[in-house]
């Protein structure tokens, strides 16, 4: 999918209608992802899964 912004709330239900949480063992499972290149910071992230 990719990164992006914080969604309005009727974007994201939007958004939600068509995912659903990623399966164990998805290949990006454990990595951690950082907000800016070069930034310690890390992002909370959810990994989902689209039939689309």
């Amino acid at each position: 999918m990719g990164r992006t912004g914080p969604l309005r709330a009727e974007a994201a239900r939007q958004v939600a209608e068509h995912l659903t949480a990623a399966a164990s063992g998805h290949p990006w499972e454990g990595v951690r992802f950082s907000a800016t290149w070069g930034s310690g910071d890390v992002l909370d992230t959810t990994l989902v899964w689209s039939p689309r």
